[in-house]
């Protein structure tokens, strides 16, 4: 249970096979990607903690992990070119809000 106030991240134990798409190593701190906030407070304590936020009436959604995927991003690559996003928005994460890639 995640209890609001508490610093955790994710360890992930695998194979080290970069060549296979397999890059797991246990010492580097993962994000959660419900994460609503990120505490850096501490250098000591957990690299790349994150505090642990009341979600209120929000609820994760009930996606099966078997169907899950989850996909690294990074925004000034894929917008700052895009000539439907809006210049002032390009490389920024209200670039990805534009209308090719809004579900509005």
């Amino acid at each position: 249970m995640r209890v609001p106030g508490t610093h955790y991240a994710f360890y992930v134990h695998g194979p080290d096979e970069p060549e296979k798409g397999n890059r797991f190593d246990p010492n580097i701190a993962l994000l959660d990607p419900f994460s609503r906030e990120l505490s850096f407070t501490t250098p000591a304590a957990l690299e790349g903690g994150r505090r642990v936020f009341d979600w209120g009436s929000d609820r994760s959604p009930a996606t099966p992990w078997r169907d899950t995927l989850i996909y690294e991003l990074h925004t000034k690559g894929f917008t700052q070119l895009h000539s439907d996003v809006p210049e002032a928005w390009r490389g920024k994460y209200l670039g990805l809000t534009a209308p090719p890639y809004s579900s509005t």
